[in-house]
C-alpha cells in the first residue's frame, strides 16, 4: 500500500494478505449477511440458486469468494461477466427494454422481462396500531390484492382506513401514506358488517385503495403517487431499523396481545360476577380473589417485561384462573341463590392440582421485568374508537 500523508509525504506500508483479511473480517461478514437477505427476501435456499454473478472490484477478493463458496456449498463462481461492468451492462439491458426508439432494440432482450417490486410492505392499521400486511415487500409489480375487515363496535356506520408503508409491526413505527373514511355502512352488531379492502399497484408503482361495503353499497378509494413514497435511501433506512428493532417490537406487540386478551377475560369475569346474587359462596370468593391483583399485574407490571415467552406463560397463566373462575360462576349460577352461603368442604373438580392461584400472579413467569424506575414505563395502548379498522 502506498500514499502520501497530509504533509505531502509519500509513504508505503507492506500489508499481508492474512492481515488484511483480519482487518476487513466484519466487512466481509456484513457482505454475507446481505446476501443471506437477499435469499430471504427471494425465498429460496443456495440449492436453488444455478449461478453466482459476482459485480464490483472488491468481488476479486480471495477471501470473500470462500466464504461465498462455502455459503453456495462448493458452487462454482461465475466469472462470465466481468466485475466491473455488470451494472453498466445490467443498466444497458434495461435501457433497451424501456426504450421506445428502434435504435436501441435489441434481438438480445426481445424476451427478457425485467420487474420492478415493492420496496416496503404496505397495509392498513388495526386492532389499535397494529400493522396488518397486505402487499409484502419484494412483491413484483403490477399487482392487488384483496382482505376482508369489520367493525368493532355495535353499530358503527364509518370506519377510517390508514395507510402505512413500513416493515415493523407497529404503524407508529411505519410511514403513512394517507387516510380515509369510508362511512355510511350497513348498521350492526361488530363484527357481522363486511368490509373489503383492495390494493392495487400498477406497473408505474402507483398504489391505489379501495375500500367498499356491499351491504350498504358504499365506496371509497385513495390514490398514492410515487411522489409521496419514501426515497431509496430512507427504504433501507427502514429495513434496517426493522432489522435491528425485531426482538423488541415482538415484545411489543406481545404485550399489546396480552393487554387485549386480558381486558377482555376480565371484563367478561366481572361481568358475570355483578349479574351473581350476594352473597358470594366462599368457593367462588377464593376463585375471583386473584383478579384485583391481575387487574394491577396488567396495569403495572406487563408493560416492564422485556421477553415475549415470558408475557405469553403470565398471560397463559392468568386466563387460566379467569376459565376456571367462569366455569365456578356458572356452576354456582345453576345452583341457585339457595346454596350461595354453602360453605366449601371439598375440593374442585376442575382445579389444578399443579397449579396454584397465588403463583399464576407471584414473580415474572420465568423472566425479571425492567426495573420501572430505570426508565419511562411503557403506557398501555387504549382501545379503539369506533372509527377503527379491526378484523
Amino acid at each position: 500500500m502506498d500514499g502520501i500523508l497530509t504533509g505531502g509525504e509519500e509513504y508505503a506500508l507492506s500489508l499481508s494478505r492474512a492481515k488484511l483479511e483480519e482487518l476487513c473480517a466484519n466487512i466481509f461478514a456484513r457482505c454475507m449477511t446481505v446476501v443471506q437477505k437477499a435469499m430471504k427476501d427471494a425465498a429460496v435456499t443456495p440449492d436453488e440458486i444455478d449461478d453466482v454473478i459476482l459485480v464490483g472490484g472488491s468481488s476479486r477478493i480471495p477471501a470473500l469468494r470462500v466464504m461465498l463458496q462455502e455459503m453456495f456449498k462448493g458452487k462454482r463462481l461465475c466469472s462470465s461477466v466481468h466485475p466491473d461492468e455488470a451494472v453498466a451492462i445490467g443498466a444497458a439491458v434495461q435501457a433497451s427494454i424501456i426504450s421506445t426508439s428502434a435504435e436501441q432494440q435489441s434481438e438480445k432482450t426481445a424476451n427478457v422481462v425485467l420487474m420492478d417490486v415493492v420496496p416496503l410492505s404496505i397495509g392498513v392499521e388495526v386492532d389499535d396500531g397494529k400493522f396488518d400486511v397486505i402487499i409484502r415487500r419484494n412483491t413484483t409489480i403490477p399487482y392487488c390484492a384483496t382482505k376482508e375487515y369489520s367493525t368493532v363496535e355495535d353499530n358503527q356506520e364509518e370506519v377510517e382506513v390508514q395507510v402505512f408503508e413500513g416493515e415493523r409491526p407497529l404503524t407508529r413505527h411505519n410511514h403513512k401514506l394517507g387516510a380515509f373514511i369510508l362511512d355510511g355502512i350497513s348498521r350492526a352488531k361488530k363484527g357481522d358488517p363486511t368490509i373489503t379492502v383492495t390494493f392495487s399497484v400498477d406497473a408505474d408503482g402507483i398504489l391505489t385503495i379501495t375500500a367498499s361495503e356491499e351491504l350498504a353499497n358504499v365506496k371509497k378509494t385513495l390514490i398514492v403517487e410515487n411522489t409521496e413514497r419514501l426515497s431509496d435511501e430512507a427504504v433501507q433506512k427502514m429495513i434496517e431499523v426493522a432489522q435491528n428493532f425485531s426482538a423488541k417490537d415482538a415484545v411489543a406487540v406481545s404485550i399489546m396481545d396480552a393487554t387485549q386478551r386480558l381486558t377482555s377475560g376480565f371484563t367478561e369475569l366481572e361481568t358475570a360476577l355483578a349479574a351473581m346474587p350476594l352473597p358470594l359462596s366462599k368457593k367462588l370468593q377464593r376463585h375471583v380473589a386473584f383478579l384485583t391483583h391481575g387487574k394491577q399485574w396488567l396495569e403495572q407490571q406487563l408493560p416492564n417485561y422485556t421477553e415475549t415467552h415470558a408475557v405469553d406463560v403470565k398471560t397463559t397463566k392468568i386466563m387460566k384462573l379467569v376459565q376456571k373462575a367462569l366455569k365456578t360462576l356458572q356452576r354456582e349460577s345453576r345452583k341457585g341463590t339457595e346454596n350461595n352461603n354453602e360453605s366449601d368442604s371439598g375440593s374442585d373438580d376442575d382445579d389444578d392440582t399443579n397449579e396454584n392461584d397465588g403463583d399464576a400472579l407471584g414473580g415474572s413467569g420465568g423472566s425479571t421485568p425492567r426495573d420501572s424506575s430505570a426508565g419511562r414505563k411503557r403506557p398501555r395502548s387504549n382501545p379503539r374508537n369506533d372509527e377503527g379498522l379491526a378484523k
